[in-house]
């Protein structure tokens, strides 16, 4: 019986060393995260408590007092280490209370190598049983409060999580298993004083730990796997059994020494250097036969899978491949890959791939695809529905996971975006999912994420040499390739409409190059509906689109071009600016065979019918006619009939109001010659004085009594004379040859602080034409007689522009202005 208490006494606490150092090897090869470091510490405290413990009960050098210190110190330091490990079990934060419990465990550890909670202890052997005396201090008290202290924040971590419902609870049980092992066989320790139970007890905790470690997947069982590890492990079990058995071996020495001859230190030598390497090559050998093989067999195949799907750029091809390996290697009965549509924002499964027996459909908020953004990778669906996500989602949506029993969600992920995700149900034998495979899954899928990227990068490199990246159309290239492969084949009729904003650059110099951009996709999703598919349609030019119709007639043509034209006026009606948006579009159609031999001559002559709209006053269908003659300087007839179009129009304003007439004369020259004074190129003095020529082109459509009425127009009148800038724009915009002075036109009653009208723009952003014809335009209305007013002396007039510069007019032209007045610059006309 005391032989029994002895080997006990010292043999549990040398299992408990052996197994935590153990332990402690196998995670130097796992990915040091802070669970898998918090861990790693936890471990150090045991190997402290159980290897102090042992070499104590052995006494072995430097004393049982020595040791005895070292093995309370771990025990003080287990506390601290658990809570460091859930909180970084749970990801939970907590930076102020881990450097106070790690600054009072530190204290704690200090104060106990000087005995103030108990005296050292020393080995007793008392009527056959051998046991540890030491006495207990009332300090000691401090050490279990801080005890008590640690574990109700751990427990209040623990109930966070599950409150949150972020981990399952069967990631916990193991835990709470180990925990309970250890306080047992505290337990047991303080009721049988020579059963050293704890040390077991706390060999036990590290075990269940190492398992709820597995069963989150932070390593794998190989990872006990690497030879160093085998080496380091062999040398400690074989210097923890010679030192179990010393006395024994010391005995036996003094024996054989004293009988002589026997040289027992090269026996004990030899004796642990063959222990030691026969137990790491069984050790190897046992790791090599059950993990290594396997491994190295896996990681060939993600080997030859990379060098496979490198080879290809097509994404059906990678998925294929995929797909293969897999099923291959995991052996799941089901597979549903599912890729990222931009267009959708959804994720749908790829069918090219396999027969499937569902459809699924997942929106990129869907709970399933937040949990994937959530943790970078895969989950087990069984972990998944013990979450508050899962909850959240539809029955439907349960059942669909349900009926096409998935059991491990995977994604593609590269640098952060989600490329997509594969569901794989149970596998055929109806295990679960292990590390080990879960590792390979992940391992495949990567590779495969870099080679679908690689895809994905190529096909919009491809797509937007074929297409235009603003409307999605395709470009000019594409479309006459298009053609011409049409025209290769025997190809019996086709029509080609080509269609040409009226008015475009004007309307980006008005409403901006962003809202020009959006009226350019809108109307090409215009064209696409009103067109329909089998079409090719194009984005010809930066503001001209081709719609080139296979087996179509040219009457068809005609319809679908009104169809469009109609559609686009209603988007334009329903515009919500202050100043309705103008835009048409002119269209030429051509026919194969009937006006045109070929593909190209068929562009060339719907160009032409486009012309001929766009000097006929634009917004029209123009159908190419080749028995129509044609005239060879008509590009140039509009220039040469800008002046009279201009004098003729003056004429017209002229026969309407004869005030109107003469003050649009002398808008024009005093806004000229401000511009020829201010330095502006010539291109800009002839728009000015074009412009204020034509500004009020558009009272002519201003019923005779509001123009000409002699006291204070009302506010619905005013409203009604304000239309005249909309007016002049709908007459000067069917002239060709003079659209370019429209923004001259409708800007002038714009105010230099934005308070004016039509759209309410300040500052330079009105044309600097504009600001020109806005100050000669007030300085005339006011030096002039009018119909309600009496003429102001021009002093006075000069003094409000003055007070309204910055207000009303541009500071810079306004003084420039009235200085050239003043020194007779710009001569004032009296009429």
């Amino acid at each position: 019986m005391t032989l029994l208490n002895e080997i006990m006494f010292t043999r549990i606490p040398m299992f408990a060393l052996v197994a935590n150092i153990f332990l402690f090897f196998t995670m130097l090869s796992a990915r040091k995260d802070s669970s898998i470091k918090a861990f790693m510490g936890l471990l150090f405290s045991f190997i402290l408590w159980s290897g102090g413990a042992l070499m104590m009960r052995s006494q072995i050098y430097p004393g049982t007092g020595f040791w005895w210190t070292v093995s309370i110190s771990g025990i003080f330091l287990v506390p601290y280490m658990y809570y460091l490990l859930f909180s970084a079990y749970t990801e939970q934060k907590g930076v102020f209370l881990k450097i106070c419990f790690g600054a009072a465990t530190v204290l704690m550890v200090v104060l106990n190598a000087f005995n103030v909670f108990m005296t050292k202890a020393s080995i007793v052997n008392s009527d056959g049983r051998v046991t540890s005396d030491f006495t207990v201090k009332w300090p000691a008290v401090f050490p279990v409060i801080l005890t008590f202290v640690i574990f109700f924040f751990i427990g209040r971590m623990i109930i966070r999580t599950l409150l949150r419902e972020d981990m399952p609870v069967s990631y916990l049980m193991p835990i709470f298993a180990g925990i309970a092992a250890m306080l047992a066989g505290i337990g047991l320790n303080v009721a049988f004083p020579s059963l050293p139970a704890d040390t077991l007890g706390c060999a036990v905790n590290a075990c269940f730990i190492y398992y709820a470690f597995y069963k989150k997947r932070f390593y794998a069982l190989s990872q006990i796997a690497s030879k160093g590890s085998m080496y380091i492990i062999s040398i400690v079990i074989t210097a923890i059994v010679i030192s179990s058995f010393y006395k024994s071996i010391d005995m036996i020495s003094q024996k054989f020494v004293s009988h002589g001859g026997i040289n027992m230190t090269l026996i004990i030598t030899v004796s642990c250097s063959a222990v030691a390497i026969i137990l790491f090559m069984g050790l190897n050998r046992l790791n090599e036969g059950v993990f290594i093989r396997e491994q190295v067999r896996r990681e060939d195949r993600v080997r030859d899978f990379s060098s496979r799907v490198s080879s290809t750029l097509k994404t059906d091809e990678i998925l294929q491949l995929f797909s293969d390996l897999v099923k291959e290697e995991i052996g799941a009965n089901h597979m549903y890959i599912c890729m990222y549509d931009a267009e959708s924002d959804t994720y749908t499964t790829n069918n090219k791939i396999a027969s499937l027996e569902k459809h699924i459909s997942l929106r990129s908020d869907h709970p399933v695809i937040k949990k994937l953004e959530q943790t970078g990778g895969g989950f087990m669906h069984s972990d998944f529905c013990k979450t508050a996500a899962y909850k959240s989602m539809w029955e439907r949506e349960k059942r669909q996971l349900a009926e096409i029993g998935a059991a491990y969600f995977l994604p593609f992920n590269v640098d952060e975006n989600s490329l997509g995700f594969v569901i794989l149900s149970e596998k055929k034998t109806g295990k679960p999912y292990g590390y080990a495979e879960i590792k390979f899954l992940e391992s495949v899928a990567s590779v495969a994420s870099i080679a679908l990227k690689n895809s994905v990068l190529y096909h919009e490199l491809e797509r937007e040499a074929l297409m235009d990246p603003l409307t999605g159309l395709y470009n000019r290239r594409t479309f006459n390739r298009k053609m011409e492969e049409l025209f290769s084949g025997r190809v019996s009729l086709a029509t080609l409409v080509l269609l040409n904003l009226d008015d475009f650059s004007l309307y980006n110099e008005l409403y901006g190059s962003e809202e020009g951009d959006r009226m350019l996709r809108d109307f090409s999703r215009m064209i696409e509906r009103t067109f329909g598919t089998g079409n090719i349609i194009a984005r010809y030019s930066g503001k001209e689109f081709a719609v080139l119709m296979p087996h179509c007639d040219t009457y068809s043509a005609i319809e679908k071009t009104d169809r469009l034209r109609a559609l686009l006026a209603e988007n334009i009606e329903l515009s919500r600016e202050r100043i309705k948006k103008f835009l048409t579009f002119s269209a030429g159609i051509c026919s194969y065979p009937s006006s045109a031999s070929s593909g190209s001559q068929m562009l060339s002559y719907a160009n032409m019918a486009v012309f001929q709209v766009k000097h006929q006053g634009k917004n029209s269908t123009k159908v190419y006619d080749s028995r129509e003659p044609r005239d060879s300087s008509e590009k140039n007839s509009g220039a040469n009939e800008l002046t009279s179009t201009i004098f003729a129009l003056t004429a017209a304003i002229d026969a309407k109001d004869h005030y109107t007439f003469n003050h649009s004369r002398c808008v024009s020259k005093y806004a000229s010659e401000l511009g020829e004074i201010a330095g502006l190129e010539q291109d800009l003095v002839a728009v000015i004085r074009q412009a204020g020529l034509l500004h009020d082109i558009g009272k002519i459509g201003i019923p005779d009594v509001i123009l000409t009425k002699t006291g204070k127009l009302t506010p619905e009148e005013f409203a009604i004379m304000r239309q005249h800038v909309e007016r002049s724009i709908q007459m000067i915009r069917h002239l060709p040859t003079l659209d370019y002075i429209i923004p001259a036109v409708l800007c002038h009653h714009e105010r230099f602080d934005g308070r004016g009208y039509p759209r309410g723009i300040r500052g330079e952003d009105i044309p600097v034409t504009a600001r020109c014809l806005s100050i000669a335009d007030s300085f005339d209305a006011m030096v002039s007689k009018r119909s309600y007013k009496n003429k102001m002396p021009v002093s006075q007039a000069l003094e409000e522009i003055e007070k309204n510069l910055g207000l009303q007019f541009d500071p810079v032209l306004g003084r420039l202005f009235i200085d050239s007045v003043k020194n007779g610059s710009i001569e004032v006309v009296e009429y």
